[in-house]
C-alpha cells in the first residue's frame, strides 16, 4: 500500500484528500483524511451522486489511515505513531 499523493484540506474536519494504491490492481482517488469527534483520524472513500463509492474493512481503514496520516506527517507509512 502507498499514498500517490495527499493535499492538506483547509476544512475543519477536514485533514487531507490523498491518493492511494491498495496494490497493485486497486487505486482509489480523492479520499478524504478526517478528524473524528473522538480525536482519532479516520479515511473516507470518495462520494459520487452524493453516497460513498467505496467502503473498506475496519483493519483495510485502519490501515489506509495510518498510511495518509504518515504521509501528511512527512513519515513513511510504517513508522510507529498513535493516529
Amino acid at each position: 500500500m502507498k499514498i500517490l499523493s495527499i493535499r492538506p484540506a483547509a476544512g475543519t474536519k477536514v485533514v487531507a484528500h490523498f491518493d492511494i494504491e491498495v496494490d497493485d490492481h486497486l487505486r482509489v482517488f480523492n479520499m478524504e483524511l478526517r478528524h473524528m469527534p473522538d480525536g482519532q483520524m479516520r479515511s473516507f472513500a470518495p462520494k459520487s451522486s452524493g453516497k460513498h463509492a467505496a467502503s473498506f474493512h475496519p483493519h483495510l481503514a485502519t490501515e489506509i489511515t495510518r498510511a495518509a496520516a504518515a504521509a501528511l506527517k512527512g513519515l513513511q507509512p510504517n513508522a510507529k505513531f498513535e493516529v
